[in-house]
């Protein structure tokens, strides 16, 4: 269950657009300038009131000169944010082209997955029915690859086939009450009419190793 599917990488993606860089920087350079042009408009603000011999208001040249200046940049990188797009084709930036990543391994690796856990849970569910007492679970439907020889799922079985049916022997376990458990989970697989794809009924029973069955 730690397997990790490869991720095919051979197809180029059909998006080969990115985040276009020169508009960042423009958005960081209005920022700055907006940023220094209400420090400047600050510091006019807080000039002390000086007036002329001729009564007119003395202003400060420095800051005015400034804030001409900061207004026009403010100007200029407005309108060259207006005209850059936010995003270009990668071909513009560099040579290599983006992949695309096939993940159709890793969906059906994901599916089978499920599938064995939703199978377990659902043995486990259909097994509580049979057997009352949860601590017979742990040996008839264990959780780890080395199995002990009473699970259901280690024992050995037979297979036979004819035009209607497949049918699935299976060797009786050794405890008597694994043995009800397992016939009764046959019987309830059988009502369920499962079919293969060549539209076989899957049948399965309990029994001794038959003469004229091959065994699997």
């Amino acid at each position: 269950m730690h397997y990790h599917p490869l991720l095919e990488m051979d197809k180029e993606s059909q998006r080969q657009d990115i985040a276009n860089p020169r508009h960042k920087e423009l958005q960081k350079e209005l920022k700055e300038l907006k940023k220094r042009l209400n420090k400047c408009e600050r510091d006019l603000g807080r000039l002390p009131l000086r007036y002329k011999k001729d009564g007119t208001l003395r202003m400060s040249k420095r800051l005015q000169e400034q804030q001409k200046q900061l207004k026009l940049q403010l100007t200029r990188a407005q309108e060259e944010l207006e005209g850059c797009p936010e995003r270009i084709d990668l071909s513009e930036v560099k040579e290599e082209k983006f992949k695309e990543i096939g993940t159709e391994g890793k969906n059906l690796w994901d599916l089978a997955q499920s599938l064995v856990w939703n199978s377990r849970k659902k043995l486990i569910e259909l097994f509580a029915n049979f057997l009352p007492n949860p601590r017979d679970l742990i040996p008839v439907l264990p959780a780890c690859a080395l199995a002990d020889r009473e699970a259901i799922t280690r024992c050995r079985g037979w297979i036979k086939t004819n035009p209607e049916a497949v049918l699935i022997r299976l060797e009786p376990l050794e405890v008597p009450r694994f043995q009800a458990a397992q016939i009764q989970l046959c019987q309830v697989l059988n009502q369920m009419g499962a079919r293969l794809s060549n539209g076989k009924l899957l049948l399965y029973e309990v029994g001794e190793r038959p003469n004229k069955m091959s065994k699997k």
